[in-house]
């Protein structure tokens, strides 16, 4: 009587056990949003780059978002920002734009850019950012670096940064539920 109660006590705690580290991987792969930035300067200007999750799955909404800065005493000055194009896989469909926080509209866009044209002044103690949205399309190659870049025009020039990135790989589609059956036998 006592080893057939002590196996079902261990039977008992190893289906929990089972059950947690069911729930811990779950949880772990759901909350696997990893951001990616890259910072750069050229002339007197200073450029951060970052993507709210560079491994996004089929579906998810991305941010991208680029802020454009001028370093302090820079002998230039301050600089108006013209025009800004965000360059994205085609497999990504614009949402939405906002600059500092205001929706605003795209100037122009096709399945690999998306222009704003306009006037933002841009200095050391007021930076501009530029967060571009997109839906992350089931015709994204997946587990492979898909480039993003940026390229824009100001008061002060032009700057075109094809290679800076952050990059994004789309995870692979997971097959949850034939996991989970494989492992109960269903």
């Amino acid at each position: 009587m006592i080893q057939s109660n002590s196996r079902r006590v261990i039977g008992g705690v190893s289906a929990f056990a089972v059950a947690a580290g069911l729930a811990l991987t779950a949880g772990v792969g759901m909350a696997s949003a990893a951001p990616g930035s890259v910072n750069w300067w050229d002339g007197g200007s200073t450029f951060t780059r970052t993507i709210s999750n560079v491994t996004p799955a089929v579906g998810e909404t991305i941010s991208v978002s680029t802020t454009f800065s001028r370093v302090p005493n820079a002998e230039t000055g301050d600089e108006t920002i013209q025009e800004v194009t965000d360059v994205h896989p085609a497999c990504l469909t614009f949402v939405d734009l906002k600059i500092d926080g205001v929706q605003t509209a795209l100037t122009d866009s096709d399945p690999t850019s998306a222009k704003v044209v306009g006037s933002w002044l841009v200095n050391s103690t007021s930076p501009r950012t530029m967060v571009y949205s997109y839906k992350v399309g089931a015709n994204c190659d997946r587990d492979v670096a898909l480039n993003t870049s940026m390229k824009y025009s100001g008061s002060l020039g032009a700057g075109n940064y094809p290679d800076k990135g952050p990059t994004i790989s789309v995870a692979k589609s997971a097959s949850a539920s034939g996991s989970l059956g494989n492992l109960f036998g269903s």
